[in-house]
């Protein structure tokens, strides 16, 4: 009758102490629920972790009222309601699409593709592996439109013209001959490269780019600028800037400005290694440890000292060059075993040699590395890729050029150069790809850095807005 009372007078105050001292736990998450006390209400089930499903769905349905789509998407998974908490992930990635955030949609769908991989279980079928990485290279898709959406759309923008080069190149070695995921563009990938690889001097590369923009449909704000792109690229001569091609570090193959085939070597079929917020290519390659080798072992192995050893020639304090074209000056590392030799790249190491001798596929194999390579890395070198399920196998590489720091992001598993790192941290203290929070202790993400834990395994699902790397290491 009492609580009766307090409750017709919205007496709320008396009502909590009444349940408290007849310890009625039931009773008062009713009360806090209807009174949207979440505070207290998830306060209370921290005691009583049996109350939780009961706490957690009503708390996601108001945080979807309140349009706090994130927070709601992990209280659904706190209430074991899964189902609804990748519906909310693929609502927020479409609706993120439509309003043309294309960043925020690449942030969703990463988040979304490792759910449904941990929903898969322990032993994830073929097929949700598949759709996994499927996801995942979407959401990498999203996130440079991103940055190709502000350029062409956007009266200014702070991205560089190599910036937009790299990505759009990244962009349409996978989509030219594929179809693109909803709401993205190839004619804007197409129309911003032709006009950089104009910029820099690629004009071979130009001409194929204003062909291909002939077959689609362009803005009609557009079409003068192309046509006078077509004529006056036709005044240049039909090549493409020597300093501009990329090189595989895995095989030292210098590669065409696009291949149509995917963003790989042509030779060795090496993926290339992005570094995800200037698009250029990381030194970084793929190998494997020994088939039957513990984890922990490589680890051990990893971790000692590597073995001095004397080099026949000497490294240059600088291993980059730098030449100057017409309207550019571009930085660029050798692109043969020669060049390599006489800026200092050590290719009597045993990993190198085995590296380099491979025999030309299109399906990569990643180089072998047996004990004697293991010892012989530096393990500020060397990353492992770990997956949200330990179904999956890890993926290991390995910094080729120590001169230029690379560092991983653990929850989304993508490189980027030290100082892209350190400049998008210092602005918004979260991953530039995925969003997670970075504590100011988190190293560079190899196997050598203080925070780098080998028993942990796999990544957690993170939350999209953020888990505090430096506290998980």
């Amino acid at each position: 009758a009492c609580l009766q009372y307090f409750e017709k007078h919205k007496a709320h105050t008396q009502a909590k102490e009444l349940l408290l001292k007849l310890n009625d736990i039931k009773g008062l998450l009713a009360l806090n629920l209807e009174h949207n006390k979440w505070d207290d209400a998830l306060q209370l089930i921290e005691q009583h972790p049996a109350f939780a499903p009961q706490v957690y769905l009503p708390y996601a349905q108001w945080l979807v009222e309140q349009d706090r789509f994130e927070e709601a998407q992990d209280a659904y998974k706190q209430a074991g309601q899964e189902g609804m908490s990748l519906k909310l992930l693929q609502t927020l990635t479409h609706n993120a699409v439509l309003e043309r955030r294309y960043h925020d949609a690449g942030r969703y769908l990463w988040a979304f593709a490792k759910e449904t991989l941990l929903a898969a279980g322990d032993r994830p079928t073929t097929q949700a592996r598949t759709e996994f990485l499927s996801n995942r290279q979407k959401a990498d898709h999203y996130y440079a439109f991103h940055s190709i959406h502000k350029y062409t759309d956007e009266p200014f923008t702070a991205l560089t013209p190599d910036t937009v080069f790299n990505i759009s190149r990244f962009l349409l070695s996978w989509l030219l001959k594929e179809e693109a995921p909803f709401g993205i563009s190839k004619s804007y990938c197409i129309f911003a490269l032709a006009k950089q690889a104009k910029a820099l001097g690629a004009n071979k590369l130009a001409r194929f780019a204003l062909e291909k923009l002939t077959h689609y449909k362009v803005p009609a704000s557009w079409q003068e600028q192309v046509d006078l792109f077509a004529l006056s690229i036709r005044s240049r001569p039909f090549n493409d800037a020597d300093e501009l091609l990329p090189s595989c570090y895995r095989c030292q193959t210098v590669n065409p400005l696009l291949n149509q085939s995917g963003d790989n070597c042509i030779a060795c079929g090496h993926t290339f290694v992005r570094s995800f917020c200037s698009f250029e290519i990381l030194p970084l390659v793929q190998f494997t440890p020994p088939p039957n080798m513990p984890y922990q072992e490589f680890l051990t192995l990893i971790r000692r000292d590597p073995p001095p050893r004397k080099s026949s020639r000497s490294a240059p304090a600088n291993p980059w060059r730098e030449s100057e074209g017409m309207d550019v000056q571009t930085l660029s590392l050798a692109g043969d075993v020669d060049a390599a030799e006489q800026d200092g790249i050590d290719i009597d190491d045993p990993f190198t040699k085995a590296m380099l001798d491979f025999e030309p596929s299109a399906d990569f194999v990643p180089t072998m590395a047996d004990r004697s390579m293991l010892l012989g890395m530096d393990k500020r070198d060397v990353f492992v890729l770990e997956w949200p399920s330990e179904d999956m196998q890890r993926e290991y590489y390995r910094n080729m050029i120590p001169d230029v720091p690379v560092v991983l992001c653990t929850s989304c598993n993508h490189f980027f150069h030290e100082e892209d790192w350190e400049f998008a941290v210092m602005q918004k203290k979260t991953c530039p790809f995925c969003g997670a929070s970075i504590g100011i202790n988190y190293g560079s993400g190899c196997v050598g850095a203080a925070d780098f834990d080998a028993s942990a395994g796999p990544p957690a699902a993170a939350k999209p807005n953020g888990i505090h790397l430096a506290e998980e290491g």
